[in-house]
């Protein structure tokens, strides 16, 4: 990637910084779901069981962020 990108990119990473700031509740939740999936694929060793369970945990979290976002604004 050349220093020209890198500069042109940097105001769409500060979007993004800020974006995950404001709506921090699902950036919490999603942090909270992606520690409790490595935990899963630390401690199972079949793959069915870390792809599913870590599907489900994935959508849970991600939907409780949500609607704790949602819930807070209305």
């Amino acid at each position: 990637m050349s220093v020209l990108e890198f500069i042109l990119r940097l105001p769409e990473v500060i979007c993004l910084l800020l974006a995950a700031a404001k709506y921090w509740r699902v950036s919490v939740s999603l942090l909270i779901a992606a520690c409790v999936v490595i935990v899963i694929c630390y401690f199972w060793d079949a793959l069915p069981i870390r792809v599913i369970a870590g599907f489900h945990i994935l959508v849970f979290f991600t939907t409780a962020g949500v609607m704790w976002e949602t819930n807070r604004q209305g």
